[in-house]
């Protein structure tokens, strides 16, 4: 049986300030102080990695999800970093792989996974202005631009975006 490997989800949402109050929650786990501390908290005890779910907007406060990995990356060494669901339809593919690409070349290569979706949430494609019914095929046409652009390696730390041809619907 293979190693059992444990990583923390981190806490980039706020919660509802009612909800807080009547849980006697003081403040909101998204302060700096606080996700810095679940930071290296995790890495101090030995966990295998870190990850975020990413919205654009939603009910509460959010932090940007790849703003945290980069603020992960910076303040860890060891502990591994990655996305649960990226929604690359609303940030579209492009967006994703400079900064995926951008998280894993400041980590030192400790980018493990790039968990990617289109989303679930109506409110990030309004604010985008992007057609929630167009959500799958939009994101098929983006995982294979991303598959494109990672095609190349990232020795000059960078993917090669003039190399990559796609003509899609979208």
């Amino acid at each position: 049986m293979g190693k059992i490997l444990f990583g923390v989800h981190l806490p980039v949402m706020g919660f509802d300030k009612t909800n807080h109050e009547k849980k006697g929650i003081d403040e909101s786990p998204n302060t700096r102080e606080q996700i810095l501390s679940i930071i290296k908290k995790a890495e101090l005890l030995g966990y295998d990695s870190l990850s975020v779910n990413d919205h654009i907007v939603f009910r509460t406060s959010w932090l940007d999800s790849l703003s945290v990995l980069s603020v992960a990356a910076a303040v860890t060494d060891k502990i591994k970093l990655g996305t649960s669901i990226l929604s690359i339809v609303v940030r579209t593919p492009v967006i994703c792989a400079n900064a995926l690409s951008a998280i894993d070349v400041l980590s030192s290569g400790r980018l493990f996974a790039a968990g990617v979706g289109p989303g679930s949430h109506k409110g990030d494609y309004d604010v985008c202005g992007i057609p929630f019914d167009q959500r799958w095929s939009r994101f098929e046409e983006g995982l294979e631009i991303l598959y494109k652009l990672w095609d190349y390696t990232h020795a000059e730390q960078n993917y090669v975006l003039d190399k990559v041809d796609y003509n899609g619907k979208h």
